[in-house]
């Protein structure tokens, strides 16, 4: 009885969060209900779904992505940074922050994450804490997309000014 009774304020709980984020954001109570099964599906408890949920919301609105691949990517950046689901928000501000700024988006980046994390565990986890690493990595990954994009312009001028023949 003790248990089904827990199990009930914790389904109240995450109805409860499902109305209100339905309610003040740009998603529906349905959408978040999927938005919390996702984080459900990667392992989250009730209470991380509760913390981390808003942060997801604002992740996928600023991504222009769906909340199930939003879900996706900041559980994997959460899990990969060893970050706590509080952290959601400001993980979800970071990666805004980050791909807006280097001429990317939230799809790349995260294969960007997924590909650079085990170099980038190694060399910057030793000197850090964990949440300032995650602020780091995706500066220094910022950093690396602009010298890119500018790479990749500075051989398009020098292609308009010396065009490539193919014969």
């Amino acid at each position: 009885k003790k248990k089904k009774n827990k199990q009930a304020m914790q389904f109240a709980a995450l109805t409860k969060q499902t109305r209100e984020l339905g309610a003040i954001t740009r998603f529906s109570a349905t959408e978040a209900a999927q938005g919390q099964l996702f984080l459900a599906r990667a392992g989250f408890s009730v209470q991380e779904i509760i913390s981390a949920l808003p942060g997801t919301l604002d992740l996928a609105s600023a991504g222009a992505i769906d909340l199930g691949r939003a879900a996706d990517i900041a559980s994997n950046v959460l899990t990969q940074f060893r970050l706590e689901a509080e952290e959601m928000g400001r993980v979800g501000d970071v990666l805004a922050s980050t791909f807006t700024r280097s001429n990317t988006d939230l799809e790349q980046l995260s294969e960007a994450l997924k590909m650079r994390w085990v170099f980038l565990a190694k060399v910057v986890f030793k000197r850090r804490s964990v949440a300032r690493n995650f602020v780091v990595f995706c500066l220094r990954l910022q950093r690396q997309l602009q010298k890119r994009e500018r790479s990749f312009k500075d051989l398009l001028s020098a292609s308009e000014r010396q065009p490539i023949s193919l014969t």
